[in-house]
């Protein structure tokens, strides 16, 4: 008798279901590569219309800057001396207890100093070149005429009408016309009173004493801005005389 045998169970292979493939995406006028500007289709846009548009935006854009002219060099000094004082004052109230109005008052007085200064310069800038203008006029009007004995009489009637210091610097120039026409120095417009009195000092011991009083009378008045008076049209005359006498004598 065959013994039975259980029967063998044999084990189906196991498929896996594959998915069916997606189809392929229709091609279409967006998705072709290209330049992104391809896309955008703006028919009939208005540039300054979006212009506006884009500048209308609120915060994106400053329109509002104020560009300021570079400032003069008197509108900086005045900014420097403005400066200055305000921290003057800001020192001088932390020490001392000043008022408002009080520093206002300092203020306009510094003010009105500084004013009167600046006005004091300039009337003695405007009489020095008034003086220097007068001199060089009465140099050309006397320079033709080449007579010292003219020219002193034309400062004794300067004298005589007051004008001191017109009648020096005319005896000046006489006796400097005198010394030319004696041979004595060279009347030339560019030479100083320095340079006078040394050429009259080597040409001429008697002469040079005399000259040398005149020339310190005249320097004195048109240099150094001392009043004429009298006694220092009496000291050029008298000293002129005296020149004078010593070059008829020699």
């Amino acid at each position: 008798m065959i013994a039975a045998h259980p029967p063998v169970v044999v084990p189906r292979a196991r498929t896996h279901a594959r998915a069916a493939p997606s189809p392929a995406p229709s091609a279409s006028p967006s998705a072709t590569p290209g330049p992104l500007h391809a896309s955008i289709a703006l028919p009939n846009a208005d540039p300054l219309g979006l212009a506006r548009r884009e500048l209308s935006v609120p915060g994106r854009y400053r329109t509002n800057v104020r560009v300021t002219a570079p400032q003069t060099w008197w509108e900086r000094l005045a900014n420097w001396v403005f400066e200055k004082w305000r921290d003057l004052a800001d020192a001088v109230s932390r020490r001392i207890h000043i008022g408002p109005s009080s520093q206002v008052a300092i203020g306009d007085a510094i003010v009105f100093a500084v004013l009167l200064g600046i006005a004091f310069v300039a009337a003695r800038l405007l009489a020095s070149f008034v003086s220097v203008a007068g001199t060089r006029v009465d140099a050309t009007a006397l320079e033709a005429q080449k007579s010292a004995h003219a020219l002193a009489l034309q400062a004794a009637a300067a004298a005589e009408a007051g004008d001191y210091a017109r009648a020096i610097r005319t005896i000046f120039v006489a006796a400097v016309t005198l010394l030319d026409l004696r041979g004595v120095v060279r009347d030339d417009a560019s030479a100083t009173v320095g340079d006078l009195r040394r050429a009259v000092r080597a040409r001429s011991v008697v002469l040079e004493p005399p000259f040398a009083e005149l020339a310190r009378t005249y320097s004195a008045t048109a240099y150094a801005e001392l009043p004429a008076d009298r006694d220092g049209w009496g000291r050029a005359h008298a000293a002129y005389q005296a020149l004078v006498r010593e070059a008829a004598g020699a």
